[in-house]
């Protein structure tokens, strides 16, 4: 497996403000493919990584050995309002207090890591369908991250304001497989609508699970990845 941190995220140095656009995103995989020097790839993508792997696709179909889109965005802004309302309604007056004390805070407004780091937290304490889970998740950011974050919403807004993937990805002829976890803010109709329109597609629903899969059913999203890219691949066993 390679595994990337994507420009302007993680350890990736901040690029030049003309160069956070899409189109950079994908010539970033197709870089790390022919360094590589593999002829095609499985490509894993969790979140809005949907959105720079189906793009990558469409520019290379004959790269791509298969996805494996795992609690993928919404294709289009279609189910955003949906996406929102189920956000909203878990949030407590409590939680928009911390919020706000959080963005109060010196350290915030001086552009720490660490009060980015506790606001992220707090938007992701609901993305579990089991609420103790959230303790097991644990990432760390990068002291640049204010100023990376700032130039990737810049540098994608154009690309990001108005898009649609769906007339687009009937042309995919590889194989694709969808991981949705059931109780995700991501509606489960975005990934029902891909497997409808992708030709050679199989959708598998973790009903113990929200945004983050690999976190709360572990064993069964290592199953269901290792038999997909053993399926590709072509092993017998």
């Amino acid at each position: 497996m390679i595994f990337y941190d994507q420009r302007a995220s993680g350890r990736s140095a901040i690029p030049s403000a003309d160069s956070a656009s899409l189109s950079f995103f994908v010539d970033d995989i197709e870089a790390i493919r022919k360094t590589f020097g593999i002829d095609k790839i499985l490509i894993f993508s969790h979140s809005w990584g949907a959105i720079p792997v189906v793009q990558y696709a469409l520019n290379y179909p004959d790269r791509v050995k298969g996805i494996i889109f795992c609690n993928p965005v919404a294709l289009s802004k279609e189910y955003d309002n949906i996406t929102l309302e189920a956000q909203l309604m878990k949030i407590t007056g409590r939680d928009s207090t911390n919020r706000s004390i959080i963005i109060g805070s010196p350290d915030f407004k001086a552009g720490k890591a660490d009060a980015y780091r506790r606001l992220l937290l707090l938007s992701f304490q609901y993305s579990f369908s089991d609420a103790s889970n959230f303790s097991k998740l644990k990432f760390e950011l990068q002291e640049k991250y204010k100023d990376a974050s700032n130039l990737l919403y810049a540098g994608l807004a154009k690309d990001l304001s108005d898009f649609n993937y769906y007339n687009s990805i009937p042309r995919f002829k590889f194989p694709v497989l969808i991981l949705h976890g059931r109780s995700d803010a991501l509606p489960l109709q975005a990934s029902e609508k891909m497997l409808e329109l992708i030709p050679n597609s199989r959708l598998s629903i973790f009903r113990s699970s929200g945004h983050f899969i690999f976190i709360e059913e572990p064993k069964r999203f290592y199953q269901e990845v290792v038999l997909f890219s053993r399926m590709i691949n072509g092993y017998s066993k």
